[in-house]
């Protein structure tokens, strides 16, 4: 048990130290955020105004070229994809 709390406690602090904006959703502002997190592929935010967003992320980003697709699903509201290349971004 005590070995896989100590995976539990490494995978965590790796999200942690990951950039938050690349872990939002495109439909909410960092700005706003209060508290949040995500965590195997779901996300689960906190906004200013009071309200909670939840969704899925699907990240095929390749880490040696910085290309590739993100897909945000939402628990409530429409998906959106993300073209992703080195200085450049488009959601659709």
């Amino acid at each position: 048990m005590k070995s896989h709390l100590s995976h539990y406690i490494a995978g965590a602090a790796l999200f942690a130290a990951l950039p938050l904006n690349a872990q939002l959703p495109p439909t909410l502002d960092p700005s706003q955020v209060v508290s949040g997190r995500t965590t195997a592929g779901h996300y689960d935010y906190k906004t200013t105004d009071g309200k909670e967003h939840e969704g899925s992320i699907i990240n095929n980003v390749d880490p040696s070229t910085g290309s590739g697709v993100i897909i945000t699903i939402p628990d409530h509201g429409p998906t959106t994809t993300t073209l992703v290349s080195p200085g450049l971004s488009v959601t659709y």
